[in-house]
């Protein structure tokens, strides 16, 4: 079986080629006369083809008559996509040389829900979404924010407790720095899920970012954005994925198991109320079959079967604050990542890590 590694460095400011930059700063200040102003749209993801081979392999997908490279330079490439017979108001998208794509749309928001994310799940797994924790989330706002050299102040924030539960608090008025807000959410049991910041007087910046991976723009620079934001969240996203890369057993020299943990901060499944919940969050997992092999007292093990790769996995819970995930003979990196995603989103964030490291 084939495997993909996305090859993720050590992030450092970079610079995007002008030409390129120019085109998308135009796109990110663009006013159309009679609409309100739309942010611009982001989201990241790896890619495991360039652009060119994306679309002529998923010729099927990409129902645009004009898929047009509208500029080249220094391994960047930046792509617009538009058709009356598929994605009306077209969008645009970034290849860097990692081959990291972001797809970007001035389009309403709800042709970016209802219409760009469903175009890029067809394309999956070539399209790996990128998604980040609460902390990837703080590091990168403050990077920005050194890089801008003004202060971020909240405007809005969505916070999550255990098992997703959301709650928001909106500010108006009222300048609260962008830092107090990942403090507050800490003291709360909590972590962010989306949050929208902006400079003291909203002048140079008003954008939003979110742990799905989002970025909205409605001021800012372009070029900073992505070297301190767009970046480095997708870089995170690509160590995760060399992370959960060759755990299947038959890429193993005698099919042993390549287990990895899912450590919490605090203890949990010392209750058998959260077990019971966290056996029906794994059941409405998508695309899965599933099989509960022990529930409740003392611990939950459930066996998954990934329908759309046919990969299968195991998860069990490792003493009362982590979860093992154990790969079975065919398990694909895609498959892994997209179910961390799903507990990360629906159950709780929780921490990364080798057996030997967490115990």
């Amino acid at each position: 079986m084939q495997h993909y590694v996305f090859q993720g460095r050590t992030w450092g400011l970079r610079m995007l080629p002008f030409v390129i930059d120019a085109q998308l700063q135009d796109l990110v200040d663009q006013r159309k006369a009679g609409y309100r102003r739309e942010s611009m749209k982001i989201i990241g993801f790896l890619s495991k083809r360039t652009l060119a081979d994306l679309t002529e392999a998923r010729r099927e997908s990409f129902k645009h008559p004009r898929n047009i490279r509208i500029a080249e330079s220094d391994g960047y490439e930046l792509w617009r996509f538009s058709s009356a017979g598929g994605l009306e108001e077209g969008f645009y998208a970034l290849q860097t040389p990692e081959r990291f794509v972001f797809l970007m749309s001035k389009a309403p928001s709800k042709f970016f829900k209802w219409r760009l994310l469903p175009f890029a799940w067809k394309l999956y797994p070539e399209l790996i979404r990128v998604y980040a924790t609460s902390l990837e989330l703080f590091r990168v706002l403050s990077s920005y924010q050194k890089l801008q050299g003004e202060s971020l102040f909240c405007s809005s924030v969505v916070m999550k407790r255990l098992f997703g539960e959301k709650f928001t608090d909106v500010h108006f008025g009222a300048d609260k720095p962008f830092e107090d807000v990942f403090r507050i959410a800490s003291t709360r049991g909590a972590w962010v899920d989306y949050i929208q910041v902006y400079d003291e007087d909203k002048k140079h910046v008003v954008l939003s970012v979110s742990r799905d991976g989002r970025v909205s723009v409605r001021r800012g620079s372009f070029a900073k954005i992505f070297e301190a934001i767009l970046l480095p969240l997708t870089e995170q996203a690509s160590k995760k994925y060399d992370f959960m890369n060759h755990r299947e057993r038959q890429s193993q020299p005698q099919n042993q198991i390549n287990p990895f943990l899912i450590t919490y901060d605090e203890s949990l499944f010392d209750k058998r109320e959260v077990i019971n919940r966290l056996r029906n969050v794994i059941e409405t997992y998508t695309y899965c079959y599933y099989t509960v092999v022990h529930s409740g007292n003392p611990y939950l093990y459930m066996m998954i079967s990934d329908m759309l790769d046919n990969s299968a996995f195991s998860v069990r819970t490792s003493g009362d604050r982590t979860l093992m995930v154990v790969p079975q003979v065919r398990t694909t990196p895609d498959s892994l990542i997209r179910f961390h995603r799903f507990l990360s989103e629906q159950f709780r964030e929780g921490k990364l890590e080798e057996p030997t490291k967490a115990m």
